[in-house]
């Protein structure tokens, strides 16, 4: 109930996620009537970018659960609702580990109902589907998890959150971009991820899924053994 209470007195949050409503139900019920429009009078095939879209859509709802929930988290993981004792000190380590969980659990629930409502990439079955929500949800865990370890270092979250943002951006860029020049969007876990949501094949698209895996692993043992030095510093 207290999560409840902070997700729905968080205006930014709200707005967010009022506006990608917006372009779920635009592009479910309209897109294609816009594509139509758009391909008869100036003959643009809006409509090969569907998938680019919704892809696009899909990767930040992950990312903005992972990076509210995780604010949200941080707050409450200092208040003293619990008291500081060894016994309530680990019984809040373990309701932290739980709401950290529920984060995944949100972010799939999520994912999964978009992925219903938009059809991304109607080639693919529903088993590649589920692949890429767990894949999603991965990564807004790994978000929640960064932003919880700084709660306390606002430089760090700042440019934890810009690098989020540069790497939601590298995807559809990467994806736009003829080679060599997609070579700049590798590093982004997103792009890898949309990746092995297009590709035909099942093997390519587990070898590119365990690169997003690869790097949110690298990049989230880099980024807190940083901020954990920073903090004892």
């Amino acid at each position: 109930m207290a999560d409840m209470k902070s997700i729905s007195s968080n205006y930014r949050f709200l707005i967010v996620s009022v506006v990608l409503l917006i372009l779920i139900i635009f592009l479910d019920f309209y897109f294609p009537i816009v594509s139509d429009s758009v391909f008869i009078k100036h003959g643009f095939r809006l409509s090969e970018y569907y998938s680019l879209i919704s892809i696009t859509i899909l990767a930040i709802i992950s990312a903005m659960i992972g990076s509210e929930y995780g604010k949200m988290l941080s707050e409450s993981a200092g208040s003293h609702i619990i008291p500081l004792s060894s016994y309530f000190s680990e019984i809040k380590e373990n309701l932290l580990f739980l709401r950290v969980l529920m984060t995944t659990v949100i972010c799939f629930i999520l994912i999964i109902i978009c992925i219903l409502l938009l059809k991304p990439v109607p080639s693919q079955g529903w088993l590649r589907s589920l692949y890429i929500a767990i894949m999603l949800s991965i990564q807004s865990t790994y978000i929640c998890v960064v932003y919880i370890r700084t709660e306390e270092q606002k430089k760090a979250r700042f440019t934890f959150s810009w690098l989020t943002r540069i790497s939601l951006i590298a995807m559809p860029v990467g994806l736009l971009l003829h080679h060599p020049w997609n070579y700049f969007a590798f590093f982004s876990p997103y792009y890898w991820i949309a990746w092995s949501w297009m590709i035909g094949s099942p093997t390519e698209s587990f070898i590119y899924g365990f690169i997003a895996l690869l790097l949110t692993s690298i990049f989230l043992m880099i980024l807190l053994r940083q901020f954990s030095e920073k903090k004892h510093l």
